[in-house]
């Protein structure tokens, strides 16, 4: 069974490198800034690098190897920042805010367009 520090809702879990990535959420009176890896190989959780805003029900996605926290809800308004934590640095940093304020689990994709040969 897996056991987490914190007991949190509404946060987000992608993969990254065979990890689990567990960012932010709501534990009944506290919006958390932390992020926790779950490693299955070893069963063992990490504490990383805490995000500069507490978020609930904010997007967590992966692209180029760097993960992006997005939108949510800090227990008084919706958001639109965005951060971006780079697994190589351990470190979060803020990036452009989108012009929508999101929260309920935002989610992207990535697109990849080719061209026929």
């Amino acid at each position: 069974m897996l056991d987490v520090n914190c007991l949190v809702s509404s946060v987000t879990v992608p993969f990254v490198a065979d990890l689990v990535y567990v960012c932010g959420g709501f534990d009944g009176s506290v919006r958390h800034t932390s992020m926790e890896r779950y490693d299955p190989t070893i069963d063992q959780w990490t504490m990383l690098a805490s995000m500069s805003t507490g978020r609930e029900g904010a997007g967590l996605v992966v692209a180029n190897d760097m993960l992006y926290c997005i939108g949510g809800y800090d227990g008084l308004n919706l958001l639109n920042s965005a951060e971006r934590y780079d697994p190589n640095t351990a470190q979060w940093t803020l990036i452009a805010s989108m012009s929508t304020r999101r929260s309920g689990k935002v989610c992207c994709c990535r697109f990849i367009a080719r061209t026929r040969d």
